[in-house]
């Protein structure tokens, strides 16, 4: 939850107070109970979408990076182990085949870290017979090895897709149901009290000016993905008019706190993405949410 979004919070939190002080006032207005209860279910939705946002995945992403450290370690032993015997008896393609550094595996993407692992194996594999100093039980251990990161290497990445589902998408819903709910609220209040009562209509009005003025500046976010609707946690922002970068979160959310209002140029990109030119148009005291697909290179 970004800063304008917290004290957008911290507003509701007053009328909620509001409410609970004047509530035998409240009792004899019509109408007014339901928009309270239309306003307090937004709230809630709005709660449960920060605290989504802030869900841990930091274990599915530690397990995950150590799998494929145990993968990678596992085939480059057994790789090397059989590179060795392939030279010492003079086949230097199979040698070739073998003889990898360990990053070939450990830097490389999720996918092709396991498919790079699987065609080592596969070469070892079919050639029992000759590297008599690898083994099949040795053959077992990689494809353990593979497996067990295969099955954690998307974990980090599928929960951070229901995290963005169940948090950030959210937000907008909730604030716009709320937003909607005070402005009732308060014209309901002020209808039946501002003879008899105008301090605590004047009151209520703060708070709601509070919450109209609760995007102090002009945010920008870009939620940007891949075809596939990934998160691309690597993903830039350029400001053209700027000249200012900004990068994504882990959700693949890139957040600009305050901009200027108008028509303005951005440059989304990723690596092994194709940069998309966006222009948007920048409306001021409210949050301007866009999304951006990157498409992979040709």
């Amino acid at each position: 939850m970004i800063n304008n979004q917290r004290a957008k919070l911290d507003s509701y939190d007053r009328i909620k107070k509001f409410n609970v002080k004047y509530a035998t006032d409240i009792a004899t207005i019509a109408d007014y109970a339901g928009e309270k209860t239309k306003f307090d279910a937004a709230v809630a939705i709005i709660v449960a979408g920060a605290n989504a946002q802030q869900v841990n995945i930091s274990g599915n992403t530690t397990a995950s990076t150590l799998a494929k450290a145990a993968m990678a370690n596992t085939v480059f032993k057994y790789a090397m182990r059989g590179a060795a015997k392939a030279r010492i008896l003079g086949n230097m393609v199979l040698a070739g085949q073998l003889e990898m550094p360990i990053t070939y595996i450990a830097a490389a993407t999720k996918t092709e870290a396991v498919q790079r692992a699987q065609d080592i194996r596969n070469a070892l594999n079919s050639n029992l017979a000759l590297l008599v100093n690898v083994t099949a039980a040795n053959v077992t251990e990689m494809d353990a090895a593979i497996t067990a990161y295969d099955g954690l290497k998307d974990n980090a990445t599928v929960a951070m897709q229901a995290k963005k589902a169940s948090g950030t998408e959210a937000l907008p819903v909730g604030y716009t149901a709320a937003d909607a709910a005070v402005e009732n609220m308060y014209d309901l209040f002020y209808s039946y009290f501002i003879t008899t009562k105008p301090a605590e209509v004047t009151e209520m009005g703060l708070a709601i000016k509070i919450i109209n003025t609760g995007i102090r500046h002009t945010p920008v976010a870009f939620t940007v993905t891949d075809e596939s609707g990934k998160a691309l946690v690597n993903a830039t922002c350029k400001d053209m008019s700027t000249e200012k970068i900004y990068t994504a979160d882990d959700e693949g959310v890139i957040n600009i706190d305050k901009h200027k209002a108008g028509h303005f140029h951005f440059v989304l990109s990723a690596a092994g993405k194709v940069d998309v030119d966006m222009a948007a148009d920048i409306k001021r005291g409210t949050s301007n949410n866009f999304t951006v697909t990157l498409k992979a290179l040709a």
